[in-house]
């Protein structure tokens, strides 16, 4: 695709009713555009991918994270990642999906690196920085945000999208073919 052309993808409606509880009144912004295709900072810190975070570079995985987590959010009814700095940002994510993958740690960029022990889990807050943890104490387990067992169709895709490596998260046209895209089909 060159710069300017459109970019015709397939239309999705998302058919899931959230339950009343979880349900609430937002206006979504999403995204952030850029000047430059190969710019390392891609949208708001809220919903900023792993990798591009960790200095990792990015691609449309980075999108696939950030509506998985907009989906979760709609569930919970409150921005999930409050974060005021990147390492306040992983440590959040780390309560979310759990430890980070070994590569990512070793792969991103020294100051990054300095996010983790030696036994990869996130150090928050920074030593010798008075700082509250109360938001990322708050941050719950995915399976304790969804419950697996009574929406399970929304915790698969959700946990798909929420994939620490890039790879792994589904494209957006493997990403229709979830059942919780289809629900009512």
């Amino acid at each position: 695709m060159k710069k300017g052309e459109a970019c015709a993808l397939p239309r999705a409606v998302v058919k899931y009713k959230f339950p009343p509880e979880r349900a609430y009144d937002s206006k979504l912004l999403y995204g952030s555009s850029i000047t430059k295709f190969r710019t390392s900072i891609i949208t708001t810190r809220h919903y900023r991918a792993p990798e591009v975070i960790m200095g990792l570079g990015w691609s449309f995985a980075s999108d696939i994270w950030s509506v998985g987590l907009i989906i979760a959010e709609f569930f919970m009814g409150r921005v999930i990642f409050q974060a005021q700095h990147n390492r306040e940002q992983v440590a959040m994510m780390e309560r979310l999906i759990g430890p980070f993958p070994k590569w990512m740690i070793s792969a991103s960029d020294p100051h990054t690196r300095t996010y983790f022990d030696r036994n990869g889990r996130v150090i928050f807050p920074e030593p010798g920085v008075d700082e509250t943890t109360k938001y990322v104490d708050d941050v719950p387990s995915l399976s304790i945000l969804i419950p697996p067992s009574k929406y399970p169709r929304m915790y698969e895709f959700v946990k798909a999208c929420l994939s620490f490596d890039p790879n792994l998260r589904p494209t957006a046209s493997e990403a229709l073919s979830f059942d919780f895209l289809n629900i009512y089909e």
